[in-house]
C-alpha cells in the first residue's frame, strides 16, 4: 500500500466562508476525512502552518523544505496543500531546494473551499494523490487535470478552475479517462534544464 504525507500550509482549500470572510478550518481533522472519502491509501497529515499564501515567503519555504527533507524516505510521495496566489513561487523554490529528490512532491489547492459542494478541491486533491503515487521524481503542481513542472508553473487566472499554465514548456502529465498520462520527454527535459539553471546560478553568484 502507498503511504503519502500531506502537509498543510493554509489557503482557500482549508477554509470556510463566514460573514467575516474566509476562516481556516481545523486542518488536520478536515483533511483526514476528505482523504478517507477519496482514497484507500495510507496517509499521514500534518499542519505546518495556516496562512494566506500571500504571506508565504522564504522563512515558510525553509520550514516546508526542511519538513520534506526530514521525512521523504518514509513515503511514496508528499502532497503540499497551498493557497493558489503564490503556489507557483513555492513550487519553483522547492524545485531548487529539493534537487534530486527521489519521490514526487506535489503542490495543490483550490479556487473555492473544499467544504463547499461545488469546490474544485476534491478533484485537485485526487489528482495530487495520483501524482504522489506515480513514481515521478521532483516537484510538481497538480491542478485541473494537469501536472506542471515546479519551475515552469504560473497562475494565469484568478477565478477559473483552470488557474495554472506551464510557460513555454509541455505539461509533465495530463489526467485523462482515469489515467495519468506522463510525458516522458517533458520530464527528461525538466531535469536537464533544472541542472543547467542551477549551474548558471552558481556561476553567477561565484
Amino acid at each position: 500500500m502507498n503511504k503519502i504525507l500531506v502537509l498543510l500550509t493554509g489557503g482557500t482549500i482549508a477554509c470556510e466562508k463566514t460573514s467575516s470572510g474566509l476562516v481556516p478550518l481545523n486542518g488536520e481533522e478536515f483533511f483526514k476525512n476528505i482523504l478517507k472519502e477519496i482514497s484507500d491509501d495510507e496517509f499521514d497529515v500534518k499542519e505546518l502552518m495556516s496562512i494566506d499564501s500571500s504571506d508565504m515567503g522564504c522563512d515558510q519555504w525553509n520550514i516546508i523544505g526542511d519538513e520534506i527533507c526530514s521525512r521523504k524516505d518514509y513515503y511514496t510521495g508528499i502532497i503540499v496543500c497551498h493557497g493558489t496566489d503564490t503556489m507557483a513561487y513555492t513550487a519553483s523554490a522547492l524545485s531548487f531546494m529539493l534537487q534530486n529528490i527521489k519521490i514526487p512532491v506535489v503542490l495543490t489547492g483550490s479556487q473555492r473551499p473544499a467544504c463547499e459542494k461545488d469546490s474544485d478541491g476534491y478533484s485537485n486533491i485526487s489528482l495530487a494523490i495520483q501524482t504522489a503515487k506515480s513514481g515521478l521524481c521532483g516537484v510538481f503542481v497538480a491542478f485541473y487535470d494537469k501536472i506542471i513542472s515546479g519551475t515552469h508553473c504560473v497562475k494565469t487566472h484568478t477565478l477559473s478552475d483552470n488557474a495554472f499554465e506551464s510557460i513555454n514548456y509541455p505539461y509533465t502529465a495530463i489526467y485523462k479517462n482515469g489515467t495519468l498520462e506522463i510525458n516522458s520527454e517533458s520530464l527528461l527535459n525538466q531535469m536537464q534544464n533544472l541542472n543547467i539553471q542551477t549551474l548558471q546560478t552558481a556561476v553567477y553568484y561565484y
